[in-house]
């Protein structure tokens, strides 16, 4: 049975990015590609929410939990937003799927991760 040292815990222990993808229309047309659009970059836990596998697809889940600021000019992510990070060495990256506040000043967004 191994101890856990309550006093090491953070509450948010990974960066986590939250971002729209746009074609940046200030180029001439020729020269236009996508960018990223950083939404909101944050401190944030992460957890798998939920997985499955069907032969060589397998389609992943997780929650995001991070703080937000009630104050005016904060940005939360939405529903289409695309979130990465790293969790010790795994690449989390996928689609946001939907975005919860709560009254404990936190927010939970779940995030669709998917392989083929």
């Amino acid at each position: 049975m191994a101890n856990i040292d309550r006093h090491e815990l953070e509450d948010y222990p990974f960066d986590g990015l939250f971002y729209r993808k746009k074609i940046d229309t200030t180029q001439p047309l020729d020269q236009q590609k996508e960018v990223e659009e950083v939404v909101c970059q944050t401190k944030c836990d992460i957890t798998e929410a939920s997985h499955s596998r069907l032969g060589n697809f397998t389609a992943a889940a997780y929650a995001v939990y991070f703080p937000i600021e009630k104050k005016a000019g904060f940005v939360k992510p939405k529903r289409g937003d695309l979130f990465r990070a790293d969790m010790y060495g795994t690449l989390v990256s996928g689609k946001v799927f939907g975005v919860f506040p709560s009254q404990l000043k936190g927010c939970t967004a779940y995030v669709d991760v998917t392989d083929v």
